[in-house]
Order: structure tokens, then C-alpha cells, then sequence
């Protein structure tokens, strides 16, 4: 069977620090209502310990991603600092909920959520919570539906990223280059291959 995805710990309690799967019983791929309760078995891990999480290509959708996350910040997982949910059917749904959250997630430093079918209502609310999270330096959404009126939100709310992926999404050659003269000097803002 598949490990459903990873999680980087650098607890004292593991034999060898690094990169551990994720038990099929934490996150399981067949059936979306267990999400909810299998999301929650990921707080088990000592806070102190869940650096990393890879839960990319997994197709756990809107209803998973925003269990994943939720349970994370009822965890309060103060060593989280990277998030990777690429490659999960996402959309708008799931990012605006991933975006609630992130609004308190103050240590998050990296968050993966290229190829979701993430739209402009969803780059909205992550700009949203851009604009009250300084913590997060690098934020991946490649690969998505986000047109120029995300895109700019985005970059606007972007004062504090280091990165912001927008490569592959619906943008034109023109609104690329309108956003690149718009974005500050301190982002690195990637709109193509």
C-alpha cells in the first residue's frame, strides 16, 4: 500500500530524526467522510516535533484539506513550517478554508497548493490572510485557475512573502509583465517556466 504522505520531525523521541511516513490509519485515500477523523489522528505527533507535512498528490479535496488544516491549528502545531498539499482538488472551497487558517498559522513558513483548481475566489481569501500573516515566506500556486484579478490580489497582499508561484495559471503575457512592475523588490514572483 501507498504511504499516504510524510511528515519531517526532528523530535528527540524518534530514533532517526527525518523524514517518517504517515500511517494509512492517519490519512486515508478511500473514503472522504474519514477524513474528519483521520485528520485529527496527525495531532498526535508531539507538537514539538511535526516540522514538515507532505500530504501532496492525494486527492483529498476541499472536505480533506480543510480537516487537515483545522486539525492542525486545533494541535497548535508551533513547529509547523511546511505544508504541502499539492495535487489534491482543492478549489476555491478548500483554499478559502485553508486561508482562515493560515490567518493564525504564525510560524508556517512554506505552503504548497499548486495544481488545486484554486480560482480567483480562493487567491482572494488567501490574500486575505496574507495581509495578517507575516510569518509566511513562500507560497505555491502554480498549476491552478487563478486569473489576473487573484493574481493581483495576491501580489499586493504580498508584503512579507519572499516567493509567490504563479506559474500555469490563466494569465496573460501582458498581466504577467503589469505584475512583475507591480510586485516589491523583496518578492520573487515566478509566472513562468
Amino acid at each position: 500500500m501507498r504511504c499516504p504522505g510524510w511528515i519531517q520531525t526532528e523530535s528527540p523521541t524518534v530514533s532517526r530524526p527525518g523524514m517518517v511516513p504517515v500511517p494509512p490509519h492517519v490519512v486515508r485515500r478511500d473514503q472522504r467522510s474519514t477524513y474528519s477523523y483521520s485528520a485529527s489522528a496527525l495531532v498526535a505527533a508531539p507538537r514539538s516535533s511535526l516540522t514538515d507535512l507532505y500530504l501532496n498528490e492525494n486527492q483529498i479535496g476541499s472536505v480533506g484539506a480543510t480537516a487537515v488544516t483545522k486539525a492542525l491549528a486545533l494541535a497548535d502545531h508551533t513547529s509547523l513550517q511546511v505544508l504541502d498539499l499539492t495535487e489534491n482538488k482543492i478549489s476555491d472551497d478548500g483554499a478559502t478554508n485553508i486561508a482562515e487558517v493560515l490567518e493564525q498559522a504564525r510560524v508556517l513558513k512554506t505552503l504548497k497548493l499548486g495544481v488545486n483548481d484554486i480560482g480567483d475566489e480562493g487567491a482572494h481569501a488567501l490574500a486575505n490572510a496574507l495581509k495578517v500573516n507575516k510569518g509566511l515566506s513562500r507560497l505555491h500556486l502554480g498549476d491552478n485557475n487563478i486569473g489576473n484579478k487573484g493574481a493581483t490580489a495576491l501580489v499586493d497582499a504580498a508584503v512579507a512573502l519572499e516567493m509567490l508561484e504563479l506559474e500555469g495559471n490563466t494569465l496573460s503575457e501582458e498581466e504577467k509583465e503589469a505584475l512583475l512592475e507591480r510586485s516589491p523588490d523583496s518578492l520573487n514572483l515566478v509566472t513562468r517556466r
